[in-house]
């Protein structure tokens, strides 16, 4: 009887060592601003338990934050861009996402808020060359 309950509580560690040791689920996250159309500021996907997250340096402002899962769920959070520091529900986005398991890496890029497949174009954002449209292009 010693031995089959020695034998539980081995399995049991087991156990619970297998459960903690689990990769992370891959995530994606989509910053976008919704005081301009919705337009994307930032983007990112996790891999290995690691996010790193592109983001518009020159941004400031309002975000909403899209978490999408790879089992196809997504929650949107609100959130704030101040000097590079971003803020979800009060509290860094790195610790927010640290309690998913989740270490993050954010990567400025330069200049202006980009596009991503799937997402239509903000307004006034043409995919022709700058200055020109379909029309003139055919002049």
């Amino acid at each position: 009887m010693k031995n089959l309950t020695t034998l539980f509580r081995v399995l049991r560690a087991l156990l619970t060592l297998m459960v903690l040791a689990a990769p992370a689920h891959a995530l994606q996250l989509v910053l976008t601003n919704p005081d301009q159309d919705f337009q994307p500021v930032g983007a990112g996907e996790s891999s290995g338990g690691r996010l790193t997250l592109q983001l518009v340096s020159s941004f400031e402002g309002n975000v909403m934050v899209v978490i999408r899962n790879d089992d196809g769920s997504s929650s949107t959070y609100t959130g704030v861009v101040r000097d590079g520091q971003i803020t979800v529900q009060g509290q860094p986005l790195a610790r927010f996402l640290a309690a998913r398991g989740v270490t993050l890496t954010v990567q400025p890029i330069g200049g202006k808020p980009f596009t991503l497949p799937g997402l239509k174009s903000a307004p006034g954002q043409n995919k022709d060359a700058p200055g020109q449209t379909k029309d003139k292009a055919k002049k």
